[in-house]
């Protein structure tokens, strides 16, 4: 009787690390993809347009890189996207 209450625990705590590990791949993936996003814009020169919930805009926009040139901001904002893309790996 009690191998079967341990058994449906067991059962239990699977679903559980199952779904844990299924969220936790999605905002992998998800956060991958926003980043390789970003970075391909990035590289290409082309910031995408003014949007206030752009994260690319923000980061651009932020105090230290605003004193830099665009071209010198790109080059930064690059190096920290490619920095956290790693990080992530």
């Amino acid at each position: 009787m009690w191998q079967l209450l341990y058994y449906q625990c067991a059962q239990e705590e699977l679903l559980c690390l199952g779904w844990e590990v299924r969220h936790e791949m999605k905002w992998l993936v998800d956060t991958h993809n926003r980043l390789t996003s970003h970075l391909d814009s990035l590289q290409q020169d082309l910031i995408p347009p003014i949007n206030p919930t752009n994260s690319i805009h923000h980061l651009l926009g932020h105090l230290t890189l605003k004193n830099l040139s665009s071209g010198a901001q790109i080059i930064a904002a690059t190096n920290m996207i490619h920095t956290q893309a790693v990080q992530l790996m």
